[in-house]
């Protein structure tokens, strides 16, 4: 069986990890007349059904790649699946390439083969964390936590994840927070225990946080499994707040009492003063908060909480939201706050 295709590199690996690429050069020697151990070829045939599918160049099904790129692809990574080694590996793709008739482009500067084996160790790594973080229910949290970078592709930009927490119990929020080498963690809030058990809300955050795809191995079904591990490892912050009218109070009390004063109703500290930095104030019987000067506090007393949860907490403990504006040094400002009766606030 013959097997003509043509290369197209745009669709390889982008060689930006160099120490990578160098590690595979030194490592392998490519020889085009090599001949690999026709018992290793045998044994793999027998104990591995993707490799003899693709070894033989056959299909599984019609979700498996049928091309020349995706048999590499299987030969390649059940190779090393099966505790072969990188050259073992190699010299299994070139062979495979003479058996069928097909260049494998040894002296080509994106090498096809070299390339081939990164795709795979990659994958093969993702594959690897995803089983220990199902099976592994023992596991202490660092190396939960490393497997969930790696199963995620975090690894791949050098990144890593330094910690998921819990906000409270009742009404319970998420978060993970991703060293990424800069000087303080970056967030990523995943909302509600409902939001926390979908996948597809953690692939759409990862694409908005990072510009990344998590692999597609990673299924609702997969998902729920990582869970059970993951919410042994996940640390509790507040836990006593679980009454959200309370949480409120506390975070109007101390954002009037401790981080900004109110403005008044009237006279030289009048409340249109407080608009263009979004400060509270008090205006015909009712105390007016705004939600992001509320993130601003909680962030700087280390509770991490995205807007739109905060907005929602105010929404459930009974505030209303208003859009306020008012003329500040001849200038109409505009902008949106959380009011509520003063009387509900006797702390303020």
């Amino acid at each position: 069986m013959t097997i003509h295709h043509n290369l197209n590199t745009n669709g390889l690996t982008d060689f930006s990890d160099m120490d990578k690429l160098e590690r595979l050069k030194e490592e392998i020697k490519l020889k085009a007349d090599v001949n690999p151990d026709p018992n290793k070829i045998d044994e793999l045939r027998r104990i591995s059904k993707p490799f003899r599918s693709a070894w033989d160049g056959k299909s599984l099904s019609i979700r498996i790649d049928e091309t020349p790129l995706g048999h590499s692809r299987n030969i390649a990574l059940y190779a090393l699946r099966h505790r072969c080694s990188s050259q073992e590996a190699a010299d299994l793709l070139i062979c495979w390439h003479r058996k069928h008739g097909i260049d494998p482009k040894l002296g080509h500067q994106d090498c096809y083969i070299l390339d081939t084996i990164l795709r795979a160790e990659r994958e093969l790594c993702v594959q690897e964390a995803s089983t220990a973080l199902e099976e592994e229910i023992d596991a202490v949290e660092e190396t939960v936590l490393k497997n969930l970078g790696t199963m995620l592709g975090l690894q791949e930009l050098g990144y890593s994840i330094a910690g998921f927490y819990q906000h409270g119990k009742q009404d319970a929020r998420y978060w993970l927070e991703i060293d990424t080498g800069e000087e303080s963690p970056r967030v990523v809030t995943i909302g509600s225990s409902r939001e926390l058990r979908s996948v597809q809300r953690l692939k759409d955050l990862f694409i908005a946080n990072f510009g990344m795809v998590i692999p597609a191995s990673v299924t609702r079904a997969r998902w729920d499994n990582i869970l059970q591990n993951l919410m042994r490892v996940r640390q509790v912050k507040d836990p006593d707040i679980d009454d959200r009218e309370e949480q409120v109070r506390e975070w109007v009390e101390s954002l009037c009492n401790t981080w900004a004063r109110p403005f008044n109703d009237e006279g030289e500290n009048r409340w249109e003063l407080a608009l263009p930095t979004r400060s509270p104030f008090k205006r015909e019987g009712e105390i007016f908060v705004n939600a992001a000067r509320i993130r601003e506090m909680l962030m700087r007393d280390g509770t991490r909480m995205s807007l739109a949860d905060i907005t929602q907490m105010l929404r459930l403990a009974g505030l209303e939201r208003r859009k306020v504006s008012g003329r500040v040094e001849g200038k109409v400002i505009a902008t949106s706050y959380w009011a509520a009766p003063l009387s509900e606030f006797p702390g303020v």
